[in-house]
């Protein structure tokens, strides 16, 4: 079994999160207090929503991602997209995504390198390359 490296979300998005919750949640509660009007006090509630989801991101995991394999979680932690190599499949890295090649045919894996921690990323980006580079010196080696 092949150790994992984790990829988390990253926290600029996690903060903005819970910066745009807390705004509105103040928002909704002064003005709920200035128009002396107690539906108001009712959004501060679905205010609440983005600040959970912030809080949420920074406890789960974006993704774990092995040499052979790579789990994609969803928001609420359940497993989005797995992939699990073929013996004839190997996983790639091109302009800064990961694609799985399957002969000659490309196939994306669904990531937003975007929204994850670039040094998380770059860990996972060099661990492909490494591999790759690996196999190369072995093949030389052999040679």
């Amino acid at each position: 079994m092949s150790k994992f490296n984790t990829i988390k979300y990253n926290n600029n998005w996690i903060n903005i999160y819970i910066v745009v919750g807390l705004f509105c949640l103040i928002i909704f509660l002064i003005g709920g207090y200035i128009l002396n009007d107690y539906y108001t006090y009712a959004y501060s509630v679905l205010a609440i929503l983005p600040i959970y989801i912030g809080f949420t991101l920074k406890k789960i995991l974006y993704a774990k991602v092995s040499p052979d394999e790579i789990i994609v979680f969803g928001l609420w932690g359940q497993i989005k997209k797995h992939y699990q190599l073929k013996p004839n499949e190997k996983f790639t890295v091109k302009n800064n995504r990961i694609y799985v090649l399957k002969t000659d045919k490309f196939s994306k894996v669904k990531m937003n390198s975007w929204f994850v921690n670039k040094y998380d990323w770059q860990n996972v980006i060099e661990m492909f390359d490494r591999n790759q580079a690996e196999k190369i010196t072995k093949h030389l080696i052999n040679d």
